[in-house]
């Protein structure tokens, strides 16, 4: 009897709604980014992991799915180690309602081999898009889910 006397928000609320949690989860998430580009400069993994979700679905472009932020982290950190990376994140559109949010963006990516780095590895630099889904835990956001892609041809 009760669900009958909630209101139903019109066309118009949802989309103004809608809008509102964008723009403030955009200036959340793109502060986010700015700490990920930050931390992944200075290679801190564990910083860097808080930011994946626990049971988060990882699809890198030519590279198995990464299943959560255990495997993440094993994974990136094992290339943190081998040189210097650094990140730059460029967030297009965010479109977010309640504890969802979708981030699709851009991002140039570069790495220079260190003393870790295996006999024969070569600087890289990267250009591509990226299509990320976020989600609110404990007043977060994190991310849950995610697919990126280079810009260069596959070979």
């Amino acid at each position: 009897m009760l669900a009958g006397c909630q209101r139903v928000e019109t066309a118009d609320q949802i989309a103004a709604r809608i809008e509102h949690e964008s723009q403030i989860a955009r200036m959340e998430i793109e502060a986010l980014n700015g700490e990920f580009e930050r931390w992944l400069a200075e290679g801190q993994i564990d910083s860097l992991a808080m930011m994946i979700a626990e049971d988060a679905w990882l699809s890198p472009a030519n590279m198995p799915v990464i299943n959560g932020r255990a495997d993440w982290s094993l994974r990136v950190g094992a290339d943190l180690q081998r040189g210097k990376w650094t990140e730059d994140l460029i967030t297009e559109s965010i479109v977010s309602s309640g504890p969802i949010a979708v981030e699709r963006g851009r991002y140039v990516l570069d790495f220079a081999p260190g003393p870790e780095s295996p006999t024969g590895a070569v600087a890289l630099h990267e250009e591509g898009t990226y299509l990320w889904h976020w989600k609110r835990v404990d007043q977060r956001w994190q991310l849950a889910a995610a697919s990126w892609h280079s810009n260069r041809p596959a070979r």
